[in-house]
């Protein structure tokens, strides 16, 4: 390096590293910010303009308004902006400048922006602008026709969007306009896809000269709903229901009631009372129904239920039990003075029962295999008590009346209210039978059944012993025996087949021979005594001088039950069953 360059370099260095020190100990100075704000209004009007696009230009920062159209743009620098302001169907505007000091809010800058000429319009069928189309809640409502107009200037294109399912069909959904003309637009909707309740939407129309918007709103169809609030005053055979509506349904319900029966889940086709009212509209939403024709301790089912046009709705179920009467009781004692022709029973109220018993007594049938009941009992077969007043527990005597000898019968005892009929546990069985069969009013003993003192009937005997056999003979309580007369004996040979037993021999009679006005011997003895020979039928007469020995077929008059006790039948027996529940 020669002199004069090291001359230079030594001159700018000089002068240079000064400044590089003095650069080094600067510090960098803070930014200024500031900010704007104010609010978008209508030109015309003066009403605030919520959701207009303000733009904060060369930067670019965006905003929309708020609901009084205000709008701030904060940590601004300083310098020079514009406004950008847009809205659907307003003109465009931009503002003069804007300058922005440091640490200085400065103005509001408050806008009024101008609407565009009208061009693209929704109109109905009388040319009046539209901004929504509601459908209701009726089941058929579901096409609706509105109008765009082309009220601008130019040619107008446009084109439909919608954004739910509901909404089944627009057409036509896009389109050009010349100036004037107007388009129908056919919008359907598919009630099936509401939801209920209120269902609310946005069309968007928009077009080369402006945007508009349609709300569309449509009710969905719902079913009501209702519940069994309470039953309650449950009886023997009725009851009260109450009912909640808590959903009228949409449409509104056109009636409601409850359905009841036996089975589970019952409903309007299978319930066994279906009871109803129609609902009016008016606003009340409790229903109180009263149920009868039930039966007692009977359980019910019940529910509510509403119906509109959308179909019927029930509640849940509720059940029930009526109210379990008290069961009477009336018990047989035992059955005794039994008679020929009948016999006396004795039972033993315990139990009136509640609801009162009705009417008790006897039910007696010869089906010795079953206990008697209303269903098996022999016709006429029923003795009971019907009282006209109060019913008092205690015990009460039944005289019955029929033919006894050599008979099987049940008896039992029973007691009926309004609603049961209960029956003894135990019935009787009551075989009599004796050992004489009755022709006519006559009771003719079976020989081979009976012994005199010890000698047996088989056997013959003087006349003498056969009288006072007879009259001493006692069978059961019976002790009205004697010889048959002559007549009578004449009798029992023409149904000697019936009562058999008899001898091929003579037979006593009681009849002397003189008292026999057929007699033709006249020799015959008058104190002898008649006989009738069972082989021939023919009539004999006996001497009193000589001991003659026949046969004996004691004998007796039959009387009613009613002549004395003395005419009980003579031989029962009686088996106490328990009744099969």
């Amino acid at each position: 390096m020669n002199t004069a360059m090291k001359l230079l370099f030594r001159t700018l260095l000089f002068f240079c590293l000064p400044c590089f020190f003095f650069a080094c100990n600067q510090k960098e100075e803070p930014k200024v910010l500031g900010s704007i704000y104010g609010a978008v209004k209508d030109k015309a009007s003066g009403e605030p303009i919520r959701n207009a696009h303000v733009e904060l230009m060369p930067v670019g920062l965006t905003i929309d308004t708020g609901d009084e159209g205000q709008f701030e743009f904060v940590k601004v620098e300083e310098g020079i902006y514009n406004l950008f302001v847009t809205k659907n169907g307003y003109k465009d505007y931009k503002t003069s400048d804007i300058v922005v000091k440091g640490n200085s809010n400065g103005k509001p800058v408050n806008i009024q922006i101008e609407k565009l000429p009208p061009s693209l319009r929704i109109v109905d069928e009388n040319g009046k602008d539209i901004n929504q189309i509601v459908f209701g809640d009726e089941k058929d409502d579901v096409i609706r026709t509105f109008n765009i107009f082309n009220d601008g200037e130019s040619s107008l294109s446009w084109q439909i969007t919608k954004t739910v399912d509901w909404i089944q069909q627009i057409r036509p959904d896009e389109g050009s306009l010349k100036l004037g003309e107007t388009q129908a637009v056919i919008m359907t909707i598919d009630r099936a896809l509401l939801t209920g309740d209120n269902n609310v939407t946005t069309v968007h129309v928009t077009s080369n000269s402006g945007s508009k918007q349609i709300s569309v709103s449509a009710t969905g169809v719902m079913l009501p709903a209702v519940e069994v609030w309470s039953v309650f005053d449950i009886e023997y055979e009725s009851a009260n229901i109450a009912i909640n509506i808590t959903n009228t349904g949409i449409p509104n319900l056109s009636e409601c009631g409850i359905v009841i029966s036996t089975e589970q889940m019952p409903t309007i086709e299978t319930a066994m009372q279906n009871i109803y009212r129609a609902y009016d509209q008016s606003g009340q939403d409790r229903f109180y129904y009263n149920v009868d024709a039930l039966r007692p301790r009977t359980q019910y089912f019940v529910r509510a239920y509403a119906v509109n046009d959308e179909g019927v709705a029930y509640s849940k179920e509720f059940s029930f039990t009526t109210a379990i009467p008290t069961l009477p009781y009336f018990e047989l004692a035992l059955p005794y003075h039994i008679y020929e022709q009948g016999m006396e029973l004795i039972g033993w109220l315990d139990k009136v029962g509640d609801p009162k018993v009705l009417h008790w007594g006897f039910l007696i049938s010869s089906n010795t295999e079953e206990c008697p009941s209303f269903e098996n009992c022999d016709e006429g077969n029923l003795y009971y008590y019907s009282p006209s007043g109060n019913v008092n527990t205690g015990h009460y005597v039944k005289k019955v009346t029929f033919d006894m000898p050599n008979e099987y019968h049940s008896v039992v005892a029973y007691a009926t209210t309004k609603f049961d009929t209960v029956y003894d546990q135990y019935f009787y069985v009551i075989e009599t039978f004796c050992p004489y069969i009755v022709i006519g009013d006559l009771a003719v003993a079976l020989e081979d059944e009976i012994a005199f003192d010890g000698l047996n009937a088989q056997y013959p005997m003087t006349h003498y012993e056969a009288k006072n056999q007879c009259n001493n003979l006692v069978i059961g309580s019976y002790d009205n025996w004697r010889l048959p007369t002559l007549d009578e004996l004449k009798i029992m040979y023409e149904n000697r087949n019936t009562i058999g037993g008899f001898r091929q021999t003579k037979y006593w009679t009681s009849t002397q021979n003189k008292e026999d006005p057929e007699r033709e011997d006249e020799s015959a003895w008058d104190n002898g005594y008649a006989t009738l020979n069972f082989s021939t039928g023919e009539t004999y007469y006996s001497s009193p001088y000589v001991e003659n020995y026949f046969y004996v077929r004691p004998v007796r008059t039959i009387h009613t039950s009613s002549e004395s006790n003395a005419n009980q039948a003579i031989y029962t027996r009686i088996r106490k069953i328990k009744r099969g529940i």
